[in-house]
């Protein structure tokens, strides 16, 4: 579970970086313009792109939000159903669902994706957006996962699902065992343990005949 809140907060994150960055590319850079992002590294211009990396698929617009739109789809289906539990490879998940999500807003409500990091040091690198790096990196990871990581077998999960059921109700046990002896003390203290009080000097039998 939070494995699940940890990704799914830093997918969130990643989500509202890219629109954000996007809103302010689109606000203070012309089209085609640029502007110094990281010395001879990188630069910023601003890019309409109405396909995909390389202009690919120009003017498919809605060919182009059908399929992001099942892609997203089935990341989703997969994480809600468990599918997958490394946690490679549901931060991977996370990252291409907000790769995804980030780049099918603006197919939807802008008509072309807003693109603004360019690689100066390699021109002929698509220029790319937040949403490209969340796809790209969680591409990655997934088959690195894939290739490397080993998810457990279904008798695994079962075995790994009853250690938990025993220590959970081991622990219930221990802890109403401990709750009962303290209310033994309790009603030990409460009524006494049935030992008598000596008398007060005064009290004596017999103290007031001579």
């Amino acid at each position: 579970m939070l494995l699940y809140l940890i990704s799914s907060a830093v997918a969130l994150v990643l989500l509202v970086l890219d629109q954000w960055s996007k809103a302010w590319v689109t606000k203070n850079l012309a089209l085609g313009q640029t502007a110094p992002l990281l010395g001879d590294i990188l630069e910023l211009n601003c890019v309409h792109n109405y396909g995909v990396a390389w202009s690919l698929f120009s003017g498919m617009r809605w060919v182009l939000v059908g399929v992001t739109s099942c892609i997203v789809l089935a990341v989703t289906a997969v994480l809600v159903l468990r599918l997958i539990r490394h946690p490679a490879g549901v931060f991977a998940a996370f990252l291409i669902l907000s790769g995804g999500l980030g780049n099918l807003i603006d197919r939807i409500f802008r008509g072309y994706v807003v693109d603004m990091v360019h690689l100066k040091f390699w021109p002929s690198y698509p220029t790319f957006n937040v949403a490209d790096m969340c796809v790209v990196t969680g591409c990655v990871i997934w088959i690195l996962y894939a290739l490397l990581a080993q998810e457990p077998s279904p008798e695994e999960l079962a075995k790994q699902r009853e250690k938990i059921r025993s220590a959970r109700q081991a622990r219930k046990a221990a802890l109403m065992r401990e709750h009962h002896g303290a209310s033994s003390v309790r009603s030990s203290v409460d009524y006494g343990t049935g030992e008598a009080s000596a008398p007060a000097d005064g009290d004596t039998p017999g103290s007031d005949f001579p």
